[in-house]
């Protein structure tokens, strides 16, 4: 398909004189408004925020609804389907130990089921330390009876470490657990030789110790430069024996459906090893699909700033949205499946040829990099490359996806109101456009705006309105969202939390 001739009538239709900055979207269901909705709005953007921040957010949201609260609290924690956000849900249990929380005591127990062992550290010293001490002493007494015990000897502290704070919570274990140094050193160590723990042999070097096979995909995803660099030709013959026909790869090392494409992307550009670039590749091409019917027709115009080019700086931005586009671009169908548009250097619709994923990813890159995005200009690109290649409606995209960091802003054609806009789109505009597209004869798409670099008081809650929808952050969660076009308000994904399976587990105050 040939879209040169576009590039000639851009003079004609860009003359853009107002900035409409995403800052100053509505809410259509203020999270500021609901305590709850605040709290899990914000929780992914707190670890970088001061004790007395968090507490504070999270114990309007406790005030509020205690027990929802509580849902809420594991979610942020939950490593494998929620937030994983260790520090804050840290922060938070230390609190409501020193209130002595009811709501904690009862669900204690769940505290290693959605984190870690070590997470009950943060109720030492609280009203709670004793509830934590007898979980871990009952624990250990079901561990040395079973053949396959937990990972709590893992993660309980070690007398031997070499920082002082870890000692002291060591000593205060074992003191608690009624056991001598001695024993306590020899307990730990019983229990860690049948948790066969990777950390043991590979800090004493033992290299050969380590079964691949039996590692989880978390250690796997965790040590591979560690394997790479010490014991390369053996991890390498794994791999290559996963990769043959005679086991094939069915996520012994990584299970790609546990996966999503900001971690592959990202795992590809933080690593300078040609084969750890393979690998990311290769778990790529087994990576489920996250698109719905109208995600499969998805045009995605991504606008990165200079700075979001410096990966260090804007990993959320540079490997969420290239992550998103390739992930559509694998998906899409239609006229305009292979196609993304750009502002850089001047606004086209450019087809990504890269035949690997890696020159795909640089393609991509270099065709985003701009300071601002025209949505008047991005929509005439595909309507005009329509009528001009008489496309037909069926082959149409569904929907277009913006995509910016905080630093890249939306424009607008024409438009001298200056004063703040309570919507990206006033009604007028968006009035007009449909317009343009009907007397063509066309449809035009849903759009959707997504700001992907948000961390502190940004918003991750997806917002529907009759005109478009917006997105705010980065989770999987708001990636699912966002490429299957599903009609999501902020409430629902709320109540998927509160409402779903998984934390039908914790219980209300005992």
């Amino acid at each position: 398909m040939n879209f040169e001739f576009l590039n000639s009538i851009k003079r004609e239709f860009i003359s853009t004189d107002l900035y409409e900055d995403l800052e100053c979207y509505p809410r259509m269901e203020d999270a500021n408004d609901d305590a709850l909705l605040n709290f899990y709005a914000k929780a992914g953007f707190l670890r970088e925020e001061k004790s007395e921040e968090i507490i504070n957010i999270f114990m309007e949201a406790y005030d509020e609804d205690p027990f929802s609260a509580m849902k809420l609290l594991f979610y942020v924690r939950d490593k494998e389907e929620g937030l994983g956000e260790r520090r804050v849900f840290r922060t938070i249990l230390n609190h409501l130990g020193k209130l002595n929380s009811s709501y904690l005591k009862v669900n204690i127990n769940l505290i290693p089921v959605f984190g870690r062992w070590d997470d009950l550290y943060s109720l030492f010293d609280t009203a709670l330390q004793g509830h934590a001490i007898r979980l871990i002493r009952k624990q250990i007494g079901l561990d040395l009876k079973i053949k396959d015990p937990s990972t709590l000897a893992k993660w309980l502290k070690s007398e031997n470490a070499s920082s002082k704070e870890t000692k002291t919570l060591a000593r205060k274990t074992r003191l608690a657990l009624d056991l001598t140094s001695k024993e306590y050193r020899v307990l730990l160590s019983t229990l860690r030789k049948r948790v066969n723990i990777v950390e043991s042999s590979i800090s004493e070097g033992k290299w050969n110790e380590v079964k691949y096979g039996d590692l989880s995909s978390g250690a796997m995803h965790k040590y591979y430069k560690s394997f790479l660099k010490h014991d390369r030709q053996r991890y390498i013959d794994y791999l290559n024996v996963l990769n043959s026909d005679k086991i094939g790869k069915v996520g012994l090392v990584i299970n790609p459906k546990s996966y999503f494409p900001y971690d592959l992307i990202s795992g590809i550009v933080k690593d300078s090893e040609d084969f750890s670039k393979s690998y990311f590749c290769d778990l790529w091409k087994d990576m489920p699909s996250y698109t719905g019917n109208i995600g499969e027709d998805t045009l995605v115009c991504l606008g990165l700033s200079e700075r979001s080019s410096n990966r260090k700086y804007k990993m959320p931005a540079y490997c969420g949205g290239v992550g998103t586009i390739l992930h559509l671009l694998d998906k899409n169908i239609g006229a305009y499946s292979e196609h993304i548009i750009t502002m850089n250097p001047k606004p086209n619709l450019i087809k990504v040829k890269g035949d690997t994923l890696l020159k795909r990813i640089k393609e991509i890159e270099k065709s985003s990099l701009t300071n601002e995005i025209n949505v008047e200009t991005a929509l005439d690109l595909v309507l005009f490359a329509a009528i001009k290649n008489n496309i037909n409606k069926n082959k149409m995209p569904k929907r277009l996806l913006f995509i910016l960091d905080d630093k890249c802003k939306l424009t607008y054609l024409n438009h001298k109101n200056n004063s703040k806009k309570t919507h990206f789109l006033h009604e007028d505009q968006y009035e007009k456009f449909k317009n343009k597209w009907s007397l063509s004869g066309y449809e035009m798409p849903e759009i959707c705006f997504w700001r992907i670099d948000a961390y502190r008081d940004s918003s991750k809650i997806i917002v529907d309105s009759n005109n478009f929808k917006y997105a705010s952050g980065y989770s999987n969660e708001i990636f699912k969202a966002v490429v299957s076009g599903n009609q999501i308000y902020s409430n629902v994904l709320l109540d998927k939390i509160l409402l779903g399976f998984r934390y039908n587990s914790i219980k209300e105050e005992g």
